[in-house]
């Protein structure tokens, strides 16, 4: 079996001379380039009535757009966009970088886009603050510097886009709420109308109110009569010619409710007073409420508009891209440091596993 000088000599003093050597002589320097943004988001103070009805209530800063952002940039969709602009491949296969950081001139496009997320790219977000920070890592001070800017200018447009696609949603649904409301504001207005020509006159509601205080009338005197008819055959016969006339009275007054009641079924309709007044009431109440409905999608629609000419999302840079006069990558002590600890666990680990072999075969 292997002794434990050997087996110490083969997997900690070896690895670690391995890694001293190439992180002290081998291992290019990466200069780390770092910047800060933040999305924010257009805030609309108040919700209008509208907007409570249908649930259109703006957009508010988050940070759902800063981590879309950061999805965004570690995509084949980004890279598409960043290789016409900036060579990654040319910049970063150079055989005067050590063959361990570098990447491999022919790498295709998952190769690439692997490379670029552990290697080049680091975002990290603060949900307290909002803030995103960028870390861009290259061989040379002014890659770092010059592919930071890349990538913030991108993200921008890619926010724009974002806004350009909301705002034109935002402007859709308010145009199409102004057609509903206008829609529905003539449909009751035409109701209105056609209610008023069914009953021949300017308004039905006044038109029925003025007829119940005919008919009203008319039975106020029905009854003044018929408490005179009683007096009266309280001591005259009926046969008298004063009796006669109240009792003709009486009926001509009935003959002339009778008629003006049924001035309201002279078209076979059936509608009876109160009936109308309160089809007209109902309508003018539903007419209103549209008129507010209309005249507040009409302010929604020409705040669509303002909105739809301003930026509604902003990608502003707190910290502009630096430009490292000094390489923070490899760390050589730290990482010769790490390969010897790293080494030492695996020589200890083996080490148990033999010992446990020896006394499980009763070897000394």
């Amino acid at each position: 079996m292997l002794s434990n000088k050997f087996t110490f000599f083969l997997f900690v003093i070896i690895p670690t001379a391995i890694g001293v050597a190439y992180y002290g002589h081998f291992a290019s320097d990466r200069y780390i380039s770092e910047s800060r943004y933040i999305v924010e988001g257009s805030k609309q103070p108040s919700v209008d009535v509208l907007g409570l009805v249908t649930g259109f209530t703006g957009m508010a800063s988050s940070g759902t757009d800063s981590l879309a952002v950061q999805n965004y940039i570690i995509s084949h969709d980004f890279l598409g966009k960043l290789q016409p602009r900036y060579d990654l491949i040319s910049k970063y296969s150079d055989t005067k970088y050590d063959w361990w950081a570098r990447i491999d001139d022919d790498a295709t496009q998952e190769e690439l886009l692997k490379y670029w997320d552990f290697n080049i790219i680091n975002i990290s977000f603060d949900s307290t603050s909002g803030i995103s920070t960028l870390e861009v890592t290259a061989f040379q001070p002014e890659a770092a510097r010059e592919i930071s800017k890349h990538v913030l200018s991108l993200s921008e447009e890619f926010i724009n886009s974002l806004s350009t696609e909301a705002k034109s949603d935002a402007l859709v649904f308010a145009q199409d709420e102004v057609v509903k409301a206008e829609t529905k504001l003539l449909l009751l207005r035409a109701k209105i109308s056609d209610l008023n020509k069914s009953e021949k006159v300017i308004s039905a509601e006044q038109n029925a109110t003025a007829e119940q205080g005919i008919v009203a009338a008319l039975k106020e005197k029905l009854a003044v009569t018929e408490a005179e008819y009683k007096k009266l055959t309280a001591y005259m016969e009926t046969s008298s010619l004063k009796v006669r006339l109240v009792k003709n009275e009486i009926n001509s007054i009935k003959k002339q409710i009778r008629a003006q009641q049924a001035n309201w079924d002279n078209a076979g309709s059936g509608k009876t007073v109160t009936s109308v007044v309160l089809d007209t009431g109902r309508l003018k109440s539903e007419l209103a409420f549209a008129e507010k409905v209309y005249i507040t999608a009409i302010g929604s629609l020409k705040q669509a508009q303002i909105e739809a000419s301003q930026k509604q999302r902003y990608l502003d840079v707190i910290v502009e891209p630096h430009l490292p006069d000094e390489a923070l990558e490899p760390d050589r002590l730290y990482s010769s440091f790490s390969v010897f600890l790293a080494s030492l666990m695996i020589w200890g680990i083996l080490s148990l596993i033999i010992s446990s072999i020896k006394d499980h075969m009763g070897w000394s």
